[in-house]
This record gives structure tokens, sequence and C-alpha cells, in this order.
């Protein structure tokens, strides 16, 4: 790599919820802001191989989805992709959880409904 060249710049920001108005809305929010180069994903089953193919320069996971969770996705992304910042975006409101999230190495913590401003500067 180049020495002037910024390693995260142009990779995608992976956004992983099984509810797809959670998907538009937050797609919506970050374009606005000027993420444009996003990769959303309706299963958490796709994250992991997509995760091979195309690195991120950041990752909004929902803890609570069918077939696999956010919760047993989050420490293997850690584990496999360290420098890859997680964000939890989670309907739970309960502070085990976030302290839960945050000890296994989520980077921050947003309950839904995420209010705009909060998502955009976690991004």
């Amino acid at each position: 790599m180049r020495e002037n060249q910024k390693p995260f710049v142009n990779l995608p920001v992976f956004v992983v919820d099984d509810d797809t108005s959670v998907l538009h809305a937050s797609a919506a929010v970050l374009r606005s802001a000027g993420v444009v180069n996003l990769q959303m994903l309706d299963d958490s089953r796709e994250l992991l191989p997509a995760l091979e193919r195309q690195a991120a320069s950041a990752l909004l996971l929902d803890l609570f989805m069918p077939h696999l969770s956010g919760s047993k996705l989050l420490p293997e992304v850690v584990r496999l992709y360290p420098e890859l910042p997680v964000i939890v975006m989670t309907a739970a409101q309960d502070v085990e959880t976030a302290v839960r999230s945050m000890k296994e190495g989520a980077f921050d913590y947003l309950v839904k409904p995420v209010e705009e401003s909060r998502l955009v500067a976690s991004v």
C-alpha cells in the first residue's frame, strides 16, 4: 500500500438485518450522509462468505435474526476480522446485552429505532 493511500476509503459498509425496512431506512440515512458504498444483507448466513470476498470498512449488525443470530456472528467476525469495526444495531435495550456485545468486541451499540445523527456519527 502506498504511503498516502487510505486503506478503507473505498470499502463498503455492510449492513446485516433480517428486517428489510431497517435495511432500506439505514441505506437512505447513510447515503444522504455521503456513505454510498453499502452492502445490504437480509440473511445473516451470507455475511461471512461476503466478507471473504470483499473487505469492509464497517459492519452494522442486528443481534436477533433467524438462522444465524448476530449474537453468534459478533465474536466470530471479531476473531476473523479484528480490524473491522462492528456496530451492533438492535432493539434490545437491556444493559446486559449491551455490555456483553461491547465485551465481545463491538465498536458501538445502537438501539432501534436509531436516531439518524447517531447512526451517521457511529459509522
